[in-house]
């Protein structure tokens, strides 16, 4: 336990002092709307646990987030916030909005007490009007940047957060295939979509797919149009909060087999790069808080693709080209390749820790590579 932590430390400096607390700490979430129940249940359930009369239906940008003083704008407790809709995200890329609702920063959030966000409740119908989950989580999902006639792979969907977000951004004219290779997990993820999904076109349609195969090994070339790869990983903040339920002896275990996961997410990660179709997108990420997860996975990948005759492997989101916004921009830090959302950022929001990197496989011009007759040739000439 103390090895890792002390790589970490190394790595975050003064700032691992920050860090910690916020890891110890229970993560806020937000609710995910889903558009196949009924949104009005949604709001009620909120309304009614926190005694509030109302909720405010302002649709903010992801930039209204002032991590400056750890608050978004509000009106009243319960905000309903629809991003990637509107000019603004049009001009960042991301086509498709996802609404959630969040109550109030507050100190009552983060300690688990009044305010947080209830349980969701089924509706008339039976499904889940909307799903807990950490807002960091949802930049990834908005990172693939899904159309709604995209055929997607969520590839280690498993609980099922970002399957349901992803869900909500298709029509039966595209597909979604979520995979997970541990029977149990995928058992889970089969529930997760009978609650959210199953009042969906997509599930009527059957374009819904649920596979039990392992990512590492994975055999499909330019199937599909977008990847998302949530590798396994450390999870240092689940590890953190463990950490206290465990002995010691457990605890240790715990953290050393976090320290295995780096050469399963490369396999990953090129699996996933094979799969996808060219103009394609692939996003990775982790939610670990280790460099050797995040950027030196994704080196090692673009390496592995460096000198490839079909098609160019892109890293679109590198911050140095300057090119790419990521989700949430005010809680979002660059890193070499990435991009990362730490709990400390803004303290009372605590989101994260997730790390994301965003690839397109884009196809090369006949100029841009010879033959093996033309390299003859020019070797003769040479001679």
């Amino acid at each position: 336990m103390h090895s890792k932590c002390d790589e970490l430390r190394k790595h975050y400096g003064k700032r691992w002092d920050a860090l910690v607390p916020c890891l110890q700490s229970k993560c806020p979430k937000v609710a995910l709307v889903n558009k196949y129940a009924s949104c009005d249940q949604a709001a009620v359930s909120i309304e009614s646990c926190l005694h509030v009369s109302g909720y405010d239906e302002r649709h903010e940008s992801p930039e209204e987030i002032n991590p400056a003083n750890n608050s978004l704008p509000h009106v009243r407790n319960i905000i309903v916030r629809q991003v990637g809709s509107g000019e603004e995200s049009a001009q960042d890329g991301y086509l498709q909005p996802l609404s959630f609702f969040t109550s109030r920063w507050t100190d009552e959030i983060l300690t688990g007490s009044e305010g947080q966000i209830p349980q969701p409740m089924p509706d008339s119908n039976g499904i889940l009007p909307y799903f807990l989950i950490d807002m960091a989580s949802l930049a990834p999902v908005l990172a693939l940047n899904v159309l709604p006639t995209n055929d997607v792979l969520d590839m280690c969907a498993a609980p099922g957060g970002k399957m349901i977000a992803i869900a909500q951004l298709l029509t039966p004219m595209g597909s979604l295939t979520v995979n997970e290779a541990s029977k149990e997990r995928c058992k889970r993820l089969n529930q997760a979509i009978q609650a959210y999904l199953s009042g969906s076109p997509l599930f009527e349609e059957k374009k819904i797919f649920l596979s039990t195969r392992d990512a590492t090994r994975w055999f499909a070339p330019n199937k599909y149009d977008r990847v998302l790869l949530h590798a396994p990983c450390s999870a240092e903040r689940h590890l953190f909060q463990m950490s206290h339920k465990e002995s010691k002896k457990d605890a240790d275990r715990l953290w050393a087999s976090s320290k295995t996961f780096t050469s399963t997410q490369i396999s990953m990660l090129i699996q996933a790069i094979e799969t996808v179709k060219i103009s394609g997108r692939v996003v990775y990420s982790t939610s670990s808080l280790s460099p050797m997860e995040n950027d030196f996975v994704v080196a090692k990948a673009l390496k592995r693709f460096s000198n490839q005759r079909d098609f160019e492997l892109c890293l679109v989101s590198e911050p140095s080209q300057g090119n790419f916004t990521p989700p949430f921009p005010m809680l979002a830090e660059p890193t070499k390749f990435g991009w990362m959302y730490l709990p400390d950022k803004a303290a009372r929001m605590s989101v994260g820790p997730v790390y994301l990197a965003v690839f397109e496989k884009k196809e090369k011009e006949a100029a841009e590579y010879s033959t093996d007759e033309e390299d003859e040739e020019e070797e003769e000439e040479i001679m």
